[in-house]
């Protein structure tokens, strides 16, 4: 949810409790709410009661302190509003997720139950997710993550037909820098122009096309029956190319040894090791931590 420049208080407290709600346990709610009918109803209540209720001031003031219990219940009941509807939000993104079976059921999405389905498929991985999506299905950065150290900024195209180009990707790159994020994401139910592929390999940005995007969606949806109990076998579409995620159930990721974020798997390109595999600092290049995988 975007920040508008004509937003006031109140907006930016109604946003500040969605996303807190997004990222706490389900629980969270009803103690917030507690918590909210209790500051209005005894701290709030007993500062502004007044010493003189007999002068005009103190009229005014003790008018505002009868009307504290009603405000506190108030207060307390549109947090446990915002609660539910960050909690129907967050099973809607879920079931978003698992009713997907292909690309061609996630390009029947709109564009922004395409970055729900995104932002719901990284929670699954694990990350912390901020949607910052605009109004438009068009913008810079749709979705904000972090795991650890490490916070990533992504941008989400819904496009069927349109390849992403380069533009797309450079405005992107110097996002990263600006936003001081420790790397970029660049998500399409599409494809990418051979320029933008170039560019995003030099400068280390993650693309992820639509077939990538099914394989994420996949992983998640077998790592989340796998925690429910299922007895299913993993599938074949859950193995990801070495640029893309892994599946978490079967690799275990090492944390980078120098600042301590996540890694992923990369391929030397030079040097000795050239042509292997090897972890790599999500964080790069920032932080230039790697992890040498053993051939076998």
């Amino acid at each position: 949810m975007a920040r508008r420049k004509d937003d006031s208080p109140a907006d930016d407290l109604f946003v500040a409790l969605v996303h807190a709600f997004e990222m706490l346990p389900w629980w969270s709610g009803p103690p917030a709410a507690v918590i909210a009918y209790s500051v209005f109803r005894w701290p709030v209540a007993w500062m502004i009661a007044p010493a003189n209720e007999k002068s005009p001031a103190g009229a005014v003031w003790g008018a505002l302190h009868n009307l504290m219990p009603t405000v506190a219940m108030a207060g307390g009941g549109i947090v446990l509003m915002i609660w539910i509807a960050v909690r129907i939000k967050l099973w809607t993104g879920g079931l978003l997720v698992d009713l997907q079976s292909g690309i061609e059921s996630i390009r029947q999405l709109t564009w922004r139950e395409f970055e729900e389905l995104l932002c719901e498929a990284f929670r699954r991985e694990g990350y912390a997710v901020e949607h910052t999506g605009t109004d438009g299905p068009d913008g810079g950065i749709d979705i904000r993550l972090q795991k650890g150290k490490s916070r990533v900024i992504v941008q989400c195209k819904h496009w069927k037909r349109q390849q992403v180009g380069v533009a797309i990707v450079r405005e992107m790159f110097g996002l990263l820098h600006s936003e001081k994020a420790d790397a970029v994401f660049i998500v399409t139910s599409g494809s990418f122009t051979d320029d933008a592929i170039g560019f995003a390999s030099r400068n280390d940005i993650r693309l992820i096309d639509g077939p990538q995007v099914v394989q994420l969606i996949q992983a998640v949806q077998e790592s989340n029956s796998k925690q429910k109990g299922s007895s299913s076998q993993p599938s074949q579409s859950s193995n990801v190319s070495t640029e893309q995620p892994i599946d978490h159930q079967a690799i275990e990721i090492p944390l980078c040894p120098t600042c301590g974020s996540e890694m992923t798997r990369r391929t030397a390109t030079r040097g000795a090791r050239s042509g292997k595999p090897f972890w790599g600092c999500l964080a790069y290049p920032k932080c230039r931590g790697i992890v040498n995988i053993r051939d076998t």
